[in-house]
């Protein structure tokens, strides 16, 4: 016989009343504020391989003006906000976001010294999101910023939970960086969406923007790839291209695990909390010890 206890279809409500009891968790979101060391960073830091490093110094260049696009939106509709709890998140994802555009302007820095052709490529970040300022809607800077929150949360959560992508950042620092990141992208990936509904968005908007997102970002990652490349005279590099599009895309790749839960995001009941990095993301947590790293928060 069936007791009052047994567990029951997860209906609407029921999910709606889970989510929000474990969106505001006080304390889930902290802001740290680590040093990072990049002068022993090999040229080529993952798997020694071009292609790969390269990819993964593309993908860095687009952090510091991106995150910093993502913090001006969220700031742009603050006001609108009238849950205090939420208002906390929003203090932390900003702190979060400003740490990690700093990490990633000192990386990039390093990388401009060894004469890489890094700040051309931030200026991709630059352009693209540039494209909707003259649109002067802060409520789809603000969808934008949810739907590329999402790809940022989703890769986080399977660089934690995929060892060997870890194991394969040769230089530690690195390793350290990305990892450190991932955690905060995990932690704060239900803040930008949260206050996208807060304000009143809608779902053709959020799924407009995630429709850019899949076709934009890719194309930026790239070329800023391409040019990387052509710069290191390793455009042509027929093995090393077989190497990281096999490691990225083959059947045991980074990416194939993460295209279902990126199309995730077109459900319309979707939550952020619908997706997480189970134990990984405790475990990387102590790794890093990041418990001694937190700073008072506030922004």
């Amino acid at each position: 016989m069936a007791t009052a206890n047994a567990s029951r279809p997860a209906t609407p409500r029921r999910v709606a009343a889970v989510r929000s009891a474990r969106r505001h968790e006080g304390a889930r979101i902290t802001v740290r504020r680590p040093e990072f060391d990049f002068s022993d960073t090999p040229k080529y830091w993952f798997l020694d391989n071009a292609f790969l490093t390269r990819y993964m110094d593309g993908m860095a260049a687009l952090f510091p003006d991106g995150e910093m696009f993502f913090v001006n939106s969220v700031r742009a509709v603050r006001d609108e906000v009238t849950d205090e709890a939420l208002q906390k998140e929003i203090s932390a994802f900003i702190g979060q976001e400003a740490m990690h555009a700093k990490a990633h302007r000192e990386f990039d820095a390093y990388l401009a010294q060894t004469g890489l052709p890094i700040h051309d490529c931030e200026q991709v970040a630059v352009r693209l999101l540039g494209l909707v300022k003259p649109l002067k809607s802060k409520k789809l800077e603000l969808a934008i910023t949810a739907a590329l929150e999402h790809f940022t949360a989703t890769w986080a959560q399977r660089l934690l939970t995929h060892q060997p992508s870890r194991d394969r950042m040769l230089a530690p620092e690195m390793r350290r960086l990305f990892t450190w990141h991932a955690i905060e992208e995990s932690e704060h990936k239900t803040v930008a969406f949260d206050v996208y509904k807060a304000v009143g968005g809608g779902y053709p908007m959020r799924a407009g923007a995630m429709v850019g997102a899949m076709v934009i970002l890719p194309a930026a990652l790239a070329y800023i790839e391409l040019k990387l490349l052509r710069h290191d005279r390793q455009l042509f590099n027929v093995k090393g291209w077989a190497k990281g599009l096999w490691y990225l895309f083959g059947p045991t790749g980074f990416f194939p695990p993460t295209i279902p839960v990126l199309f995730d995001y077109f459900r319309p009941d979707f939550h952020p909390d619908d997706h997480d990095a189970g134990e990984a993301f405790e475990a990387r947590k102590r790794e890093l010890k990041l418990d001694e790293m937190a700073v008072a928060q506030g922004a």
